[in-house]
């Protein structure tokens, strides 16, 4: 079987990542070559894995309410006014690495649908802007043909917030994730698994309480 290659730079975008997932090949069957991950896992393919990989954070598709975490409140009267804003501060973070990791699942998840106004509705609940069309335009070309990607584990290795306002903020994210060609007529994976690994920094702003992905820079 033939094997696909992924393009989802936007993650080079300027911003861009090569967390972009996708490049597939132009039958139901992927072409010879990288897999559409290749350059979705900032370009560093690991090592190819057998089934069976066992997830330690696996978010694939995840609307779990319990992803979104509430800003931390301090007890009234016990606390001083430092202590206080400094829980508020491990609240917002906290929110903001929550949503990201979900940001991921829908991601993800996206690369599933059947045709593009799904890809679309899943995507734009994790992404915004320009951004956002750069990763439709890329889909396109190969949800059409029915060519998709399975994601069966993702484990983040760290995530650390850079900077944070009310309304915008900037993370530094490690994570790994095992995937392959998935035909999105049959829905079934096929072909080998890879693992990937994703280093980028991230900017996100805060929509509707859920912070959205508004830009992506791959790190070395």
């Amino acid at each position: 079987m033939r094997k696909i290659n992924w393009i989802v730079g936007s993650v080079a975008l300027g911003l861009g990542m090569a967390i972009g997932i996708v490049g597939y090949a132009v039958a139901t069957t992927p072409a010879t070559g990288n897999s559409l991950l290749t350059k979705f896992g900032a370009g560093k393919e690991t090592q190819v894995l057998s089934d069976g990989v066992q997830s330690t954070d696996s978010v694939l598709g995840n609307s779990n309410p319990d992803l979104n975490v509430d800003p931390l409140t301090p007890s009234e009267g016990v606390l001083t006014e430092e202590i206080k804003n400094e829980s508020t501060v491990e609240g917002l973070n906290q929110k903001i690495i929550n949503d990201y990791k979900q940001n991921i699942g829908y991601f993800f998840g996206a690369w599933q649908s059947t045709d593009m106004v799904k890809f679309r509705n899943q995507l734009a609940k994790a992404y915004v802007g320009e951004l956002y069309e750069k990763h439709a335009r890329k889909a396109e070309s190969f949800i059409i043909q029915g060519i998709g990607l399975e994601v069966s584990d993702i484990r983040f290795d760290e995530i650390k917030v850079e900077s944070a306002t009310s309304t915008a903020g900037t993370i530094e994210a490690t994570y790994r994730y095992v995937a392959q060609d998935y035909n999105l007529g049959e829905q079934m994976p096929q072909g080998e698994k890879t693992e990937h690994l994703v280093h980028v920094r991230v900017n996100l702003i805060l929509s509707n309480d859920h912070w959205m992905i508004s830009g992506e820079t791959p790190l070395t």
